[in-house]
């Protein structure tokens, strides 16, 4: 007796997706040529640094609600955010205050000097990471990283054979990373920080730094690898720390040529930088240009990523037709990608699986294809544009559910198969 398969294809017709899977928002300045982008919270809000009227002075910002505005912190000259967490804290520098120059604007609307304490970064739990300067009391006469909560200052320590260290980065349980300097700074090795100091290793030895942690405790930043480039200057790589393992997470080009640093890292595990000037979001182990994902205005070139929220939006730096640095932010485009499937519509005989293939419309967005049969959990097709997969077939009827996800982490609607086994 033989077996008959019948496959019934029922497609939903999701909406058609551009090749762009990001908006593009340019930041403005505070008057003057160029602003630069530092964090963006998971509520939107962006802070960093920007010239004001006729480039005179560089002074904090925040922008929220579509627009930029002066921090404001003790009426100085020279000033600049660093970091931002949910509930509004900001933490920066004043310039004007020499080595006592941190300082912490709350969520109130006060100003906190915070002493000859330079902080990079506040969570959400109001523990800020940084380093002290110029010194450590009783440390070896250079500035050290450390933490700062409710007025108790925590040195880090050293990692053997370094003498100064930074840390740049905290996540919601108050683990945090940075780096040590080895006497002549060209070399500094990554840390990672929860109740001591951990040497996270490198790609292949030499230059590394931790920029980055999120909440699972996956760490990014940037790595020398063994080869040098044409003027004999060590390449340094992307990195994901993860379980243990570092990963390389590549660059753009050549993999002697070309540079990269992986400069944040969401709790999606989403990571972003930058490779050989370009603005670039790393999915599936390799680097993906954000200048042709995104629809910005003509000439201007993303030049660096410099943070992702939990959202998926992106921020960073861009260079403008006219030359001028301008902060940006990205907006992922919920419109969602779309795709199509082909098969299968053939007879098989003793067959107790069949492919299914097809091909997603857009094949710049699209970053990967996920089924599942049944209720069971997704899972990765074959391919990515051009996509494959074998369906296990029960007796009767089986449903196939089919979706894409692009770049920005956008998910499709389902496309359904229907297939029947008699």
């Amino acid at each position: 007796m033989k077996t008959t398969l019948m496959v019934l294809l029922a497609l939903l017709t999701p909406g058609f997706l551009a090749s762009q899977s990001y908006f593009f928002t340019d930041l403005g300045t505070l008057g003057g040529t160029d602003s630069y982008a530092e964090e963006i919270n998971n509520k939107g809000v962006i802070v960093g640094t920007s010239r004001t009227a006729g480039n005179q002075y560089s002074r904090a910002f925040v922008f929220r609600d579509g627009a930029m505005r002066e921090l404001g912190v003790f009426g100085s000259d020279e000033n600049s955010a660093h970091g931002i967490n949910d509930s509004g804290q900001i933490v920066g520098v004043d310039a004007n205050k020499g080595p006592d120059a941190g300082f912490l604007f709350d969520s109130d609307g006060q100003v906190y000097a915070l002493g000859a304490f330079l902080p990079e970064g506040i969570n959400n739990a109001g523990v800020i990471v940084g380093r002290y300067d110029p010194m450590v009391v009783g440390g070896n006469g250079w500035h050290q990283g450390g933490r700062l909560f409710g007025g108790t200052r925590t040195a880090l320590g050293l990692l053997p054979g370094t003498y100064r260290s930074e840390a740049l980065a905290i996540n919601s349980t108050g683990v945090c990373v940075g780096f040590c300097y080895f006497p002549g700074d060209a070399l500094t090795y990554a840390f990672r920080y929860g109740s001591q100091l951990t040497d996270i290793g490198t790609l292949s030895g030499g230059y590394t730094r931790a920029l980055a942690i999120n909440d699972r405790g996956d760490v990014v930043g940037t790595s020398q690898i063994r080869e040098e480039n044409g003027n004999g200057v060590r390449v340094r790589h992307g990195f994901l720390y993860r379980d243990g393992v570092m990963i390389d997470l590549g660059t753009l080009g050549d993999r002697i040529t070309n540079h990269s640093e992986a400069k944040a890292i969401n709790n999606q595990g989403i990571v972003v930088g930058w490779s050989g000037n370009r603005a670039v979001i790393f999915r599936k182990g390799e680097a993906k240009d954000l200048n042709p994902l995104a629809a910005k205005p003509p000439g201007f070139l993303l030049l660096d990523a410099v943070d992702i929220n939990d959202s998926g939006q992106i921020i960073g730096n861009a260079l403008t037709p006219s030359g001028t640095t301008r902060a940006f932010r990205l907006d992922p485009d919920r419109s969602r990608p779309s795709i199509e499937v082909k098969g299968p519509v053939r007879r098989v005989s003793g067959d107790s699986r069949v492919a299914v293939k097809g091909r997603a419309k857009d094949d710049l967005a699209v970053d990967r294809i996920e089924y599942r049969v049944g209720n069971a959990r997704f899972q990765a097709a074959n391919g990515g544009a051009k996509w494959s997969f074998k369906v296990p077939l029960r007796p009767g009827r089986n449903t196939v559910t089919v979706r894409a996800i692009d770049g920005a982490g956008n998910i499709s609607r389902a496309t359904t198969l229907t297939v029947i086994r008699s």
